[in-house]
């Protein structure tokens, strides 16, 4: 979905109160959503300059981004909150949730008529102004945001540190997803790799405190529920909440006992709340870890000790077995399909943007994936829907 489009629903309550907690929590999906635009807009413009390279698979892109005086706190001028948004008519959004007027990242159809050097210095000042826009929003969370101090509540080592507790689950959600925002920002920096992978581990040094901060967050909502049989709703409703922050967080973590902790604490929402995602983004960290540990890349994995062991058979190239990803078996059906139409000649694959969400290409897409696959716009066939772009979860191994 365009971000223009975003800005359409108008956020329900003002900024930076708790008596109504969900108008900062939608000012900061407004947030994200241009943090999603802007990184999808990028990638046209990330691939050219790998393409142009010529170097190892997701090489591109340059160096990990520096980190100067302007990556710190405090460092933009404070702004009025954004308050309500209009709903109708003119839509005038609020200062640091709107992309700058010209059109500062070039969409895939124009990117081969820019220049690269000029297309390159706008991303740069995009993803600066997103920047600074992280930054206001958290100079503008008042004191009651901040997490209760160790005096009002017993200590909760985790293997992260201490658990950090809020005065309510919707103040523990909005820091979740704002330190996944800051997450993400950093891995769709202009410099990092198109390969989210690669990203990630570029990024890691960066993005490794506020992956820490989600996992202490996430770790405060509730003590331990092995063995529980119930939990409350609003509880309930607060670890799915934890789930999407948690797997982007999650793919980074190297230490073995932060990894375990992680996978028990999503198959225990699983367990308790019946949402199966949480159970599915457990088998996606754990397949990235083993897909890392195989590359040499990371370290070795294995689940926790009274859990299963994920089982991801790996097949060989030449012959996918039922135990391969299922991208992998469309990518050979795709293109046995246009060697039979071409006269024994591959064609490139395209994927619909309505099938984004069946093959998992967000956070841990390997690179072969983004060079065999193109993502196309299907809005002429369905009648005007738009797909959507962003990180995606996976529905199974990948």
């Amino acid at each position: 979905m365009k971000y223009e489009q975003w800005t359409q629903c108008a956020p329900r309550g003002a900024f930076g109160r708790t008596d109504s907690i969900y108008g900062t929590f939608d000012h900061l999906m407004l947030l994200l959503g241009r943090l999603a635009s802007f990184a999808a807009k990028d990638l046209a413009r990330k691939r050219r300059a790998r393409k142009a390279q010529a170097g190892p698979p997701g090489a591109g892109g340059g160096p990990p981004p520096p980190r100067g005086p302007g990556m710190g706190r405090g460092r933009s001028p404070p702004v009025p909150g954004p308050g309500l948004m209009p709903s109708s008519g003119r839509v005038t959004v609020p200062r640091g949730f709107s992309p700058p007027r010209e059109e500062s990242s070039p969409s895939s159809e124009s990117v081969d008529d820019l220049d690269f050097d000029a297309s390159t210095a706008a991303a740069l000042h995009e993803w600066d102004a997103i920047r600074q826009a992280f930054e206001i929003f958290r100079s503008r969370l008042g004191p009651d945001f901040d997490p209760l101090a160790p005096d009002l509540v017993p200590p909760d080592p985790t293997p992260f540190g201490l658990a950090l507790l809020y005065r309510t689950y919707s103040i523990a959600g909005i820091w979740m997803n704002y330190y996944m925002g800051l997450i993400v920002l950093h891995r769709a920096h202009p410099s990092m790799p198109p390969v989210a992978v690669f990203a990630a581990g570029m990024a890691a040094a960066t993005t490794g405190k506020w992956a820490n901060e989600v996992a202490r967050i996430a770790a405060g909502l509730h003590e331990d529920t092995t063995g529980a049989p119930s939990i409350s709703t609003l509880v309930g409703a607060a670890f799915i909440e934890s789930c999407f922050p948690l797997f982007v967080a999650g793919i980074q973590i190297q230490f073995l006992p932060q990894r375990h902790w992680l996978i028990r604490r999503l198959r225990e929402i699983a367990r308790l709340t019946g949402w199966q995602s949480a159970r599915q983004i457990a088998n996606g960290c754990e397949s990235g870890w083993a897909k890392a540990a195989e590359a040499g890349r990371g370290p070795p994995y294995h689940s926790p000790p009274e859990l299963a062991p994920l089982a991801v058979p790996r097949a060989a190239v030449s012959g996918l077995g039922p135990g391969s990803r299922r991208i992998d078996r469309k990518i050979r059906e795709l293109e046995q399909e246009a060697e039979e139409e071409g006269g024994g000649q591959g064609g490139r694959l395209v994927l619909g943007t309505s099938e984004q969400a069946h093959y998992a290409l967000g956070l841990l897409s390997v690179e072969q994936d983004l060079d065999r696959l193109d993502i196309e716009d299907d809005e002429a066939e369905d009648g005007g829907r738009t797909g959507g772009g962003g990180v995606l979860m996976p529905d199974g191994p990948i």
